[in-house]
């Protein structure tokens, strides 16, 4: 199982369980209407979350290794 598989799985998990939860407040239909939309719309936050997670580590990195630039090897 790769990475994506994963967080399309936990995130059709997470947002069945928040949308029914949530939806059973207000009547049975709504809850179903919530498990439904979790579990579509619930792997797409996942996933924005996931690359909003790699703008904010990874991207301020990858700038700054750029303006290090690469070091010669050390000899022994």
């Amino acid at each position: 199982m790769t990475l994506i598989e994963l967080t399309v799985l936990l995130g059709a998990f997470l947002g069945g369980v928040t949308g029914a939860v949530w939806g059973f407040g207000f009547g049975l239909g709504w809850a179903a209407a919530g498990l439904v939309g979790g579990i579509v719309l619930g792997p797409i936050a996942l996933a924005l979350l996931f690359a909003l997670m790699l703008l904010i580590v990874e991207v301020p990195l990858a700038l700054l290794r750029g303006l290090w630039g690469r070091r010669p090897p050390e000899r022994p």
